[in-house]
């Protein structure tokens, strides 16, 4: 398997990732960055846990530990049409829109399309923007055919 980079193409590890956000270097926090370092798209906590599998640490632990994941910015948290949330790796990507197939329910980062703009200082007084989010639902080019 290649090595997993970040956006500047510096690879990236489990252990380098928690020393830089000052976490303690956990059996279960490596292991879930593992599979969100291996993987190129968004999954469920679900999904994680399946892929944990026999490895599992607590249920509640994982999704503990991805919240706090989210906190210091080290994944990033979409919340799919189907209201669940699903977890990426931060990479140092820029904001992008997200692509789920109403089908299967694959979600995908779609990091080759720009993400636009939004202003927010020109907003109206009184808004408080917590997070910005574009999703795009359809078929998926396997699920089309």
């Amino acid at each position: 398997m290649d090595t997993a980079k970040n956006m500047e193409g510096v690879a990236i590890d489990p252990t380098t990732i928690l020393k830089n956000c000052g976490l303690k270097r956990t059996l279960g926090r490596v292991k879930i960055l593992d599979i969100l370092i291996e993987l190129d798209r968004p999954i469920t906590g679900k999904e994680l846990l399946n892929r944990l599998g026999t490895d599992a640490v607590d249920p509640a632990s994982v999704y503990r530990t991805l919240n706090v994941f989210f906190d210091l910015e080290v994944v990033h948290k979409i919340e799919g049409a189907d209201n669940i949330n699903r977890y990426a790796l931060n990479r140092g990507e820029d904001m992008h829109p997200h692509f789920t197939c109403r089908t299967c329910g694959k979600m995908e980062c779609l990091t080759m399309t720009t993400f636009p703009h939004i202003d927010i200082d020109s907003m109206e007084e009184g808004y408080l923007v917590e997070r910005e989010s574009i999703s795009l639902v359809g078929l998926c080019p396997r699920c089309r055919l």
